[in-house]
């Protein structure tokens, strides 16, 4: 073979590796970016302003709309992150999960907890459309209503077995499960959350929450923040 031809081959052989590596290319492009490009999803949980916070609970007039009863509560919120270089779509906070820690220092499972997303803070929704980067959003874990008005606002904020005078803990969960059967509703004690943080396009987050509740009223915010109610997150995974 001449040197004229071995250069020809040389030429075409190279002109075939690169139409198979841009074929190739082509072919793999939405994973490749996704690999790249794919979102991160991370958790905080903050003791400040807005994630923990004293606030006013109505009840609102269905026809009307107009307020009818106000009382205050505290609510609890999980700051939801993305780090990643996309936007995470269809984002959700499932509950998997609770336990409440027994006498000899072991947590046992609560078989009647509703295993359900929980909701998004302002839109009231348990699915939302998207988490930018470097823009988080906020979902709601509970509240504690003031003891003294929990029973107007019905089952879905008191229980016959809930201790009269003493705060409970209320997981927000979605509203069509908060009815008498299903355990949303926490007395004094400690507890361990387990939640699943995921999305259409990212890799799903678990992380365990420890809420200990001391039963205890206080008007004052700091004072409730501090000797009333204790949350962290233990686990994340």
């Amino acid at each position: 073979m001449t040197e004229k031809e071995w250069i020809g081959l040389i030429i075409n052989a190279a002109i075939a590796f690169g139409t198979l590596v841009v074929a190739f290319a082509a072919f793999f492009q939405d994973k490749i970016r996704g690999w790249l490009l794919h979102p991160k999803l991370d958790v905080e949980l903050n003791w400040t302003l807005p994630d923990c916070h004293k606030t006013p609970s109505y009840i609102i007039e269905k026809e009307t709309r107009n307020i009818i009863f106000t009382t205050d509560s505290y609510y609890f919120r999980l700051r939801v992150k993305n780090g990643g270089k996309q936007r995470a779509e269809l984002v959700e906070v499932y509950a998997t999960e609770l336990l409440r820690k027994q006498a000899d220092g072991t947590y046992e499972r609560i078989p009647d907890f509703p295993c359900v997303d929980l909701v998004w803070s302002t839109v009231d929704k348990t699915i939302i459309d998207g988490i930018s980067r470097e823009l988080p959003k906020l979902c709601n874990i509970g509240h504690i209503i003031r003891p003294s008005d929990r029973s107007v606002f019905g089952p879905a904020e008191d229980d016959p077995g809930m201790p009269s005078g003493q705060t409970v803990f209320s997981i927000d969960v979605d509203r069509a499960v908060k009815k008498p059967g299903f355990t949303h509703l926490l007395a004094p004690g400690e507890y361990r959350l387990k939640l699943l943080i995921g999305a259409a396009n990212a890799n799903p987050r678990r992380i365990t929450l420890e809420i200990n509740l001391y039963g205890k009223w206080f008007d004052d915010e700091n004072e409730m923040l501090s000797q009333g109610i204790g949350m962290k997150i233990i686990e994340k995974g």
